[in-house]
């Protein structure tokens, strides 16, 4: 199974999460553990990467900036 890779930038910290079997996951699974402490107001970029990228590089497969994070407030699903 590939493993993609979310990355979540924020005003001043980065924060990942690996080893998801889907993108969506990915992104919720980080999202879940980095709203413990922070804020969505302080991200200012989500990534999910191609595990498929044999170079490394990660190319993006998601990303969402400015107001698509907006939009994600009243639609994240909680996952365990």
């Amino acid at each position: 199974m590939p493993e993609f890779k979310a990355f979540i930038e924020t005003t001043h910290l980065h924060y990942s999460r690996i080893e998801c079997e889907t993108p969506e996951v990915a992104v919720n699974l980080a999202l879940n553990e980095f709203l413990i402490e922070g804020s969505l107001d302080d991200v200012v970029e989500i990534l999910v990467l191609d595990p498929k990228d044999e170079l490394g590089f990660g190319m993006p497969i998601l990303q969402l900036q400015g107001d698509q994070i907006k939009e994600l407030k009243g639609s994240l699903k909680w996952v365990d």
